[in-house]
């Protein structure tokens, strides 16, 4: 991100990174999931799983979000989350 990259795109780039280096050392690209914040709020993922879910907050407004492995980010649950007592 220190280059001007998004949060996503910083995720992808060091995922890519990281997998590219456990193949060449004979090893299978293995479970790996990133999460990368910005100073300004914004949020980026990349994982290698089917689905990497991952939570945010941002004063009283939080979410759900889950990653997967094709480089989508979806919302699971946006909003105010009720504690669990």
């Amino acid at each position: 991100m220190k280059r001007g990259a998004t949060p996503e795109d910083a995720c992808r780039e060091a995922l890519r990174g990281l997998t590219e280096t456990k193949l060449a050392l004979g090893e299978d690209a293995g479970s790996i999931s990133l999460i990368a914040l910005s100073p300004d709020g914004r949020f980026g993922a990349a994982t290698t799983l089917d689905c990497f879910p991952f939570a945010t907050a941002a004063g009283a407004e939080n979410g759900l979000f889950a990653a997967d492995a094709q480089g989508c980010i979806r919302p699971v649950v946006v909003g105010n989350i009720p504690d669990v007592d």
